[in-house]
């Protein structure tokens, strides 16, 4: 993820390799700003979407223990960014509701074949 920038930046890769709801404590407690809390929120979904493969918002706020605001906010700059794109459905589950709309990893604004 870029140039090491030192211990900050350990503390900072150490805080995303914990659960995710640490993070936000973790980092604050390292004197992290706003910006940095939101950018390991960034890193945490663009990797679990790398690691497995398409998942919906709620999906992936219940994975990373982010509100599901928090991962809508998110995902709507990396939409915006073409860093991921929306494609298919899931079923409708039985309690009814809106359908899941999965959310695929693209790679250079092209979809990741891997996650397929």
């Amino acid at each position: 993820m870029g140039v090491d920038r030192g211990p900050d930046e350990r503390a900072s890769q150490e805080a995303l390799a914990r659960a995710p709801a640490e993070v936000d404590a973790s980092l604050a407690h390292h004197g992290f700003s706003l910006a940095d809390v939101r950018a390991a929120n960034r890193a945490c979904i663009l990797a679990a979407l790398e690691r497995e493969g398409p998942l919906s918002r709620s999906a992936l706020a219940r994975h990373l223990r982010l509100s599901r605001t928090t991962v809508s906010h998110i995902v709507a700059g990396l939409l915006a960014e073409g860093r991921v794109r929306e494609d298919g459905a899931l079923p409708a589950s039985e309690a009814g509701g809106r359908r899941a709309t999965l959310l695929w990893l693209c790679v250079g604004g092209v979809e990741d074949e891997r996650t397929r």
